[in-house]
């Protein structure tokens, strides 16, 4: 027993497991130290001791294990240092002798820079401009397409509304003369 005991502690705290972990790792070697099946496990506990050795290791071992896992795991020091292979050098900059020379440094074209801002329109202006791409779009031979084919197109759901309406039409005309056949018979 104390030999498990012994081994489940330094398990325990190489691999830094918390109590639960641990205490699954000692029932684990308990059963295999309670089953004979030579050579993989040696049948020493019977079941009643190893529910009287949890019992004791549980109130004496895991209640405090906080403490044996605090002093009995190695500290581990961080020692970082950073070691770069090879120095940057910020590029050297111009001598002012080879600076460009403050005349030949491009001007912005004033007008052209004047053309290509957006234009502020009046009222008039812009109902001048919307005319003009009405009119623009009316006289396009594509519009002339499109409205033929939406023509063509109304053409086509006229009649089929048209059929509709008559059928139903036709419907009601024959439920009103049953209706009237049957009120004349009465």
């Amino acid at each position: 027993m104390f030999s498990v005991l012994k081994l489940i502690h330094f398990i325990s705290m190489d691999r830094c497991l918390t109590s639960h972990q641990s205490m699954q790792e000692l029932q684990t070697l308990l059963v295999q130290h309670s089953v004979e099946r030579p050579p993989y496990s040696v049948g020493i506990f019977a079941p009643e001791d190893i529910r009287k050795i949890m019992d004791h290791v549980t109130d004496n071992y895991y209640r405090h294990y906080k403490l044996y896992r605090y002093i009995f795991t190695e500290k581990r020091v961080l020692d970082f240092s950073i070691k770069p292979d090879e120095i940057e050098v910020a590029p050297p900059c111009k001598p002012l002798s080879e600076a460009t020379a403050d005349a030949d440094v491009r001007k912005p074209d004033i007008p052209k820079v004047a053309e290509e801002e957006p234009k502020v329109l009046t009222e008039e202006e812009l109902a001048a401009q919307l005319e003009a791409n009405d009119e623009a779009l009316l006289n396009d031979p594509k519009t002339d397409m499109v409205q033929k084919l939406v023509a063509k197109r109304l053409e086509s759901v006229k009649e089929q509304v048209q059929n509709d309406f008559s059928e139903q039409e036709k419907a009601y005309q024959a439920r009103i003369a049953e209706l009237e056949a049957k009120l004349a018979a009465q």
